[in-house]
């Protein structure tokens, strides 16, 4: 008796693995012969090319296009390991195109793909496409000079430009940044750190925390609070950054009871 309820038991679960293959297989559907023409509709709307290396429907949990290796630009300036698309099913019944979330994993992004943004940001906006939020995971930024750590970013968009919130935060949870939305084309930034160490190689300081507040503008930052702490001293302060045709900053610090000799050492400058 005992043998042939064994022999059930495992029956049942051939039976439950067979069944669960049959009901995931319909929820990933390969969607590779799509790729080509996908990747040159891409390619023409922002004008570098396009690739992508595996592409497929999944209905589970909720309906969305899955991406995986997909790269932008001739020098492969932005690559993205894998990602999502979740539409937005009760807006597409209505006929509106929308899209609920992007979703990106393992984001690489090079210097030289700043140009390659700019571009794309000025010649978008004829799609009608409405895509309400976008969450990078593990982005890694390559620069000459700044040394950043990886950060997630997560935009929350609006019809309005302007009305754009976004958060950025190092994955070691050192850095944290906010971005909302004021009116006026004008966003409210927030600052906060703690054992923060600044991402210019020239200047490798440590903060023990460090909290900014201000306004970011077209062309301007305006940082009207500054306060740290480094060093076993303080810093208090604002920085007005203005860019465009040229680089301008200005702006105003006090230090108090800073030791000065873990930071001569930080520059390999012997202390006096």
């Amino acid at each position: 008796m005992r043998a042939a309820i064994g022999k059930l038991f495992w029956a049942l679960l051939i039976v439950i693995g067979l069944l669960a293959v049959a009901l995931i297989t319909p929820f990933l559907v390969p969607l590779t012969g799509y790729i080509p023409e996908l990747t040159r509709r891409v390619s023409q709307s922002i004008g570098e090319p396009v690739s992508i290396r595996e592409l497929r429907l999944q209905l589970l949990p909720t309906p969305r296009v899955a991406i995986v290796g997909l790269k932008l630009g001739r020098r492969d300036e932005i690559s993205i390991e894998r990602g999502s698309i979740v539409p937005d099913l009760l807006l597409l019944l209505s006929g509106e195109k929308a899209v609920r979330v992007i979703f990106a994993d393992e984001v690489r992004v090079k210097e030289s793909a700043l140009d390659l943004l700019h571009k794309m940001t000025k010649g978008g906006g004829g799609s009608g496409l409405l895509v309400r939020r976008i969450l990078l995971r593990h982005v890694t930024f390559e620069h000459r000079t700044l040394k950043l750590p990886q950060f997630d970013v997560d935009i929350r968009l609006s019809p309005v430009p302007s009305a754009t919130r976004v958060r950025l935060a190092t994955d070691d949870g050192a850095f944290r940044a906010t971005l909302d939305p004021m009116g006026g084309g004008r966003s409210r930034l927030h600052i906060q750190a703690q054992g923060w160490r600044l991402p210019f190689a020239v200047v490798p300081l440590v903060f023990e925390s460090l909290e900014a507040r201000g306004v970011l503008k077209a062309g301007q930052l305006d940082l009207a609070e500054v306060h740290g702490k480094l060093y076993g001293g303080t810093l208090e302060g604002s920085l007005d950054l203005r860019w465009g045709a040229n680089w301008a900053a200005d702006g105003t610090a006090d230090v108090s009871g800073v030791d000065v000799v873990p930071v001569q050492a930080a520059f390999d400058k012997p202390a006096r």
